[in-house]
């Protein structure tokens, strides 16, 4: 018996992929924003899919809380 490793199956519910448009009406932003973000190399992470972009839910919302103010004042 020889031990192979195991592959990770990541496995993503319809609802935990966002399109590029679900992502601009998250943020409310256009969709050309999230586009030209998407070019400049900022913005949430995201995968590409053949032809399509998908957004991780869990990324869009990491993205967001990263970019939190603190609300104190100076």
């Amino acid at each position: 018996m020889t031990d192979q490793p195991q592959r990770s199956k990541l496995s993503y519910s319809q609802s935990e992929l966002l399109t590029t448009e679900q992502v601009a009406a998250l943020l409310q932003m256009r969709v050309s924003t999230i586009q030209q973000w998407r070019w400049r190399g900022i913005g949430p992470s995201y995968a590409r899919l053949g032809r399509t972009i998908r957004y991780r839910r869990s990324d869009v919302e990491a993205y967001i809380a990263r970019r939190m103010a603190n609300g104190t004042e100076d």
